[in-house]
């Protein structure tokens, strides 16, 4: 009896311990990982205490907070798991605790269940796994409680941090060039020569069918003195001769003309006499700054770049709005903008800001005059007195008259005024008025230069005798002039153009 009963108990035991071992069996493997509080290190550029899980030569990551660290958006998922978006690409990273795989844009990675833990609710996942999602490489150093990141540069904080870097050198830094001798304006008495000629002889005679144009150009008292002589056929020839001096700092008189040349104001033309005004000689390419606003969403940061050059960046404002004052040149001003959202999102969009070359900086005066003889038949001579003022950055109004003496035809006299410039980023206006001659409206819309509109009215003055201004006999003309570019960046693209003539003999219409 006694020894039945101690084969009962040795069977027993036994049976207990099978059981025992057969559970130990079927317990998952990530019980078997170790705790450990270690230092992430994203290269050089931050670092962090985080709680992994130890298996083998592999660590478990808490993913939540890793993707806090490199600033990727995530969401939680019903079933306890994560989905994030990883930009720029804008692929759909889901990872669910209980499912065998990961969802990574159109693929499907194979995910084993010591790949993965959820103590506590929270994610824990493969480093193994995460380095091949995101293209990084992780170094562990179990000694030193370390690990670290090798190349974080696909990492959204790696971009940002290096754009702000990049900021900072292009926009602090400067060209960081200067000259190493810089020399102030001589103005000697006498001093230089140069002379420039052509000639043309064609194969039948050359002496009466030919031509020549020669110049000559020398420093005299301060100023530069020109001299030409050209053939203008038939045994005609004309003798061009000025003395133009130059003041650049001066405030009242930056130029001074006398002899041959051209007059002031909008509408030059060839006159002998003098002219006189406070224009800068070689104005200078950039006019001022122009305000680029939009919106964008909260976290957001844009750069302006032209040419490929980074000219102006911020970020946004509380309700999500920017504005970035970018310098502008005359002509057209393509600005490339690149936004950055909070977790790596990437947006790239241009703007176009168009300045006409009438345009002043903003409360710039600037005045022209000029008095002389006709270089042609139209006139026996002429005047002009032209005043501008720059009443805001974008718009410049101008006023001024001329003067045109006649021989056996009635003087005429042309005051005008004129208004010219933006409405917007895209959009110009120019308004003129003179008074027996035209009234002229001119709107274009230019959002980049792939794009533009214009459209422009002109309705001419009549009953003026031999005008000289306006075409004779032409009462209105409508153009409208179009461009497009399907592809940016291409060498493709369509124009097009309507011009329509309302005469006092008739109307005419064009179009191509």
């Amino acid at each position: 009896m006694i020894g039945r009963s101690g084969s009962g108990v040795g069977a027993l035991l036994g049976t207990a311990l099978l059981l025992a071992g057969s559970a130990a069996a079927q317990e998952p493997r990530d019980s078997l990982t170790e705790p450990a509080l270690v230092e992430v290190q994203l290269g050089r550029i931050a670092s962090q205490t985080l709680q992994v899980y130890r298996n083998g030569s592999d660590i478990l990551l808490p993913l939540a907070a890793f993707l806090d660290m490199v600033e990727i958006r995530y969401q939680p998922t019903i079933t306890g798991g994560i989905a994030a978006t990883l930009q720029p690409s804008g692929l759909r990273l889901v990872i669910d605790p209980v499912d065998d795989s990961i969802t990574f844009g159109r693929q499907r990675i194979p995910l084993g269940p010591e790949q993965r833990r959820r103590p506590d609710g929270e994610l824990y996942l493969s480093s193994l796994v995460l380095g091949k999602i995101l293209g990084i490489d992780f170094l562990v150093n179990w000694s030193e409680l370390e690990i670290a990141v090798l190349n974080p540069s696909p990492l959204p904080l790696a971009k940002r941090l290096a754009r702000e870097a990049a900021r900072a050198r292009g926009l602090n830094g400067g060209d960081g060039v200067e000259p190493e001798l810089a020399l102030g304006l001589e103005r000697p008495r006498w001093n230089g020569l140069a002379i420039d000629y052509s000639i043309l002889a064609p194969n039948r005679n050359p002496l009466s069918n030919g031509a020549f144009a020669t110049s000559m150009g020398l420093d005299v008292l301060g100023g530069s003195f020109e001299l030409g002589v050209s053939a203008l056929g038939q045994g005609q020839s004309r003798t061009d001769a000025s003395w133009t001096g130059v003041w650049r700092r001066s405030r009242w008189i930056t130029q001074l003309r006398l002899g041959d040349g051209f007059s002031t104001g909008p509408r030059t033309r060839t006159v002998r006499g003098f002219s006189i005004t406070n224009a800068p000689f070689l104005r200078p390419a950039v006019l001022g700054q122009a305000t680029f606003a939009g919106r964008l969403g909260p976290g957001w940061q844009i750069e302006a770049y032209r040419g490929g050059r980074l000219i102006a960046f911020d970020s946004v404002n509380a309700l999500g709005q920017f504005s970035i004052d970018a310098p502008i040149q005359y002509g057209e001003n393509p600005v490339d903008f690149v936004a950055y959202g909070p977790f790596g999102e990437v947006r790239e969009f241009q703007r176009t800001y168009r300045v006409v070359t009438d345009v002043l900086p903003n409360r710039r005066v600037e005045y022209g005059a000029a008095l002389g003889a006709c270089r042609t038949r139209e006139c026996r001579s002429t005047a002009n007195l032209d005043l501008r003022y720059g009443i805001t950055p974008r718009l410049t109004i101008g006023s001024g008259m001329e003067l045109f003496g006649r021989d056996s035809l009635p003087n005429l006299f042309h005051p005008y005024l004129s208004l010219s410039g933006t409405i917007a980023n895209a959009w110009g206006v120019q308004l003129e008025g003179v008074s027996k001659a035209v009234l002229r409206g001119g709107l274009r819309f230019e959002p980049s230069t792939d794009l533009s509109v214009s459209a422009e009215f002109n309705h001419f003055a009549t009953g003026v005798i031999a005008p000289i201004l306006t075409p004779t006999g032409r009462r209105n003309q409508f153009t409208l002039e179009s461009f497009l570019r399907p592809i940016q960046a291409s060498t493709l693209y369509l124009s097009g153009s309507f011009d329509r003539i309302e005469s006092t003999s008739g109307n005419n219409t064009s179009g191509r």
